[in-house]
């Protein structure tokens, strides 16, 4: 198809569009960076092409917008209230407004994600390009403060056409914006975006971009030529993906906008990214996020909603791209900065003893909207050998979930630990370099179990002593704890249990668990002497001891024994057991006599007066000796 080279390349409105790729009016992905050409706005057909715009808008979702060929302060006015802020409600502020030749720059920006930066001339300056100036807007995410959180925008128009003088005005613009941008610091992240009417890469305007000077401070990267081969792209379907004009072969129906017809044949719609945008940190370029809007590389001469369907966009939003203007939208995203967030600033451990393992969990958000900058950080002991985290480099993606790390408190020695600051944790993120985290916690030495109170002795004794049937009393069992103090977990006695022959006569009347700290732990011991003969009754008292077992690092402590006994002693004659020889006793005494096989050994044992092992007469008058009758 033949067409005039200087109306392809005409003077036409354009738009950069920077913004969140969000849904609804709150930020939730990468910075989107949208470059437009709005083909004159509004000139005679606004009211028609608004709802075009208003398809576009609301399918990208922009946030920043940088628009030329505005006619004016007004036309901005109109297309922020009838296009950007129906899309998203309230939600559109323009920046300073600047007249740059025939037609303005204007830049709005979405409230929810983007703010303005700088002050003075670092906050917006125009080139004095021909035939417009060119403005320079510094830009940072909403809720980011960090100087360096920030990023340069330049709104271009270069000079359309394709002769010698075009290319010379173009090259002339191209310089000045690269000295402008040499003055910013170096690593500066800058986006120079616009209809720069190029046909090739071999003009100087594109070289003035890209190419090496003693200054590269403002020197930017093509995204679709990174090695900057020459590429020859008028005309040309071997770049066919990269075509962004026009997008029309018939004019619109009705639409007398003076848009350029022809089909998709000339790349002039660009965004070059300077080299401090593509570190992978901070705000940086996302691979592969560069898009010609609209662009499926099937539109060679063709328009760009015929034929249908287009492959890279709706059916709908082909449509919208026709009747809105002459050029295809271009966009690439880039990422929020890491920004971390601590679930506390404190850790408290309580208690644990020697050797126990302590261990507390911190969380760590990366609070970037996804897909962010990832969260790097590392745990630095202040001192060492107290509290640590996680070993080496920790890495959190952006978005709500936080790492969850486990912080120990190390246990090897006795003593309270309360250190400001105990762990340091140092970050990627500019906004939150660095988080003080204070630990406090007690290490305990373990319990020390005895049956005394001044040293360590694992057995005892309870006598009940000898006492006739029904004259025992209960008697206690201690466990002590030695040396408790406040740095001595307590003791806790978790099992009284007794042994022996004579076991079933002893009983704990205490219940267990029992804790020994500063006093002991005391038990109640009862001895049952009910149907119980004379002699002395045994039995083995085993107290089952640990370190109190709500804490860490608690182990099984050592027994402590006791020796239970209780003693009824034999008086001869008392078959009663009450203590005495009375007259209850005498009936007894002589069935014994009258008939000792007949009685039982311990009958005969009592009813022996004299202790000759018989039972005869000889016993009767020490029996009535002994007897006390009223």
């Amino acid at each position: 198809m033949t067409r005039s080279r200087a109306a392809r390349g005409r003077v036409i409105a354009c738009v950069v569009v920077l913004g969140v790729l969000v849904g609804g009016v709150s930020p939730a992905w990468a910075l989107k960076i949208m470059f437009f050409n709005l083909l004159r706005y509004p000139g005679t057909t606004a009211a028609q092409r608004n709802p075009h715009y208003r398809t576009i808008i609301a399918d990208v979702q922009p946030d920043i917008l940088v628009a030329c060929e505005v006619q004016g302060s007004s036309a901005a006015t109109t297309f922020r209230s009838q296009v950007l802020n129906v899309v998203n409600p309230a939600g559109w502020l323009e920046d300073t407004h600047v007249v740059c030749g025939d037609m303005d720059q204007s830049l709005f920006y979405r409230i929810p994600s983007i703010s303005t930066a700088g002050t003075g001339l670092d906050r917006l300056t125009v080139v004095s390009t021909s035939p417009r100036t060119t403005p320079r807007w510094k830009l940072r995410p909403r809720d980011y403060t960090h100087p360096d959180n920030t990023f340069y925008v330049y709104g271009a128009h270069l000079k359309a056409g394709s002769t010698a003088s075009d290319q010379s005005t173009r090259a002339a613009a191209a310089a000045l914006i690269r000295t402008d941008a040499n003055t910013l610091a170096a690593g500066a992240r800058i986006l120079i975006a616009g209809d720069m009417n190029l046909y090739t890469s071999s003009e100087a305007a594109y070289t003035s971009f890209t190419g090496s000077q003693v200054n590269n401070n403002g020197r930017v990267n093509d995204i679709r030529n990174p090695n900057l081969v020459v590429q020859n792209w008028s005309l040309n379907s071997t770049f066919r993906f990269f075509h962004t004009q026009s997008t029309r072969t018939v004019a619109p129906p009705g639409q007398d906008d003076g848009g350029i017809l022809g089909g998709m044949d000339d790349r002039f719609d660009f965004i070059f990214v300077s080299p401090g945008l593509m570190t992978g940190s901070g705000i940086s370029y996302i691979t592969n996020s560069y898009r010609e809007y609209g662009q499926d590389g099937n539109r060679f001469n063709q328009a760009v909603n015929n034929p249908l369907p287009n492959g890279d966009v709706s059916n709908a939003i082909a449509d919208a791209l026709y009747f809105a203007s002459d050029h295809l939208p271009v966009l690439l995203e880039v990422t929020t900065p890491a920004r971390a967030a601590v679930g506390s600033t404190t850790i408290d451990f309580g208690q644990v003893i020697v050797d126990g393992v302590a261990t507390r969990t911190l969380s760590v958000s990366n609070t970037a909207p996804p897909p962010g900058e990832t969260l790097q950080y590392t745990y630095v002991s202040q001192p060492p050998g107290h509290f640590a985290g996680p070993f080496g480099p920790q890495f959190r993606s952006a978005g709500p979930t936080p790492n969850v790390d486990t912080i120990e408190m190390l246990t090897g020695s006795v003593g309270v630990k309360d250190l400001s600051p105990a762990l340091i944790i140092n970050t990627n993120s500019l906004e939150t370099p660095q988080f003080s985290i204070d630990a406090t916690g007690t290490v305990l030495a373990h319990a020390v179990p005895s049956t005394e109170s001044a040293s360590q002795v694992l057995s005892g004794t309870v006598d009940f002593g000898a006492h006739p049937p029904g004259g025992f009393t209960n008697q206690t069992a201690e466990a002590h704890n030695v040396g408790y103090s406040s740095l001595q977990a307590l003791l806790r006695v978790t099992g009284a249990a007794v042994s022996g022959p004579d076991a079933a006569r002893f009983s704990v009347l205490t219940p267990v668990p029992q804790d020994a700290g500063m006093a002991p732990a005391s038990f109640t011991i009862a001895f049952d002497d009910s149907g119980a003969t004379p002699g002395t009754y045994m039995a083995t008292l085993t107290l089952t001891t640990r370190d109190q077992d709500d804490l860490e690092g608690w182990i099984d402590l050592d027994d402590l024994t006791y020796s239970l006994s209780a003693t009824i002693p034999l008086v001869r004659g008392d078959f009663n057991y009450n203590g005495v020889v009375d007259c209850t006793d005498v009936a007894p005494f002589l069935a014994v006599l009258l008939d000792p096989g007949a009685a039982t050994p311990a009958e005969r044992l009592i009813a022996d007066m004299n202790e000759d092992t018989l039972n005869d007469g000889r016993d009767i008058q020490l029996f009535v000796a002994a007897l006390v009758c009223p």
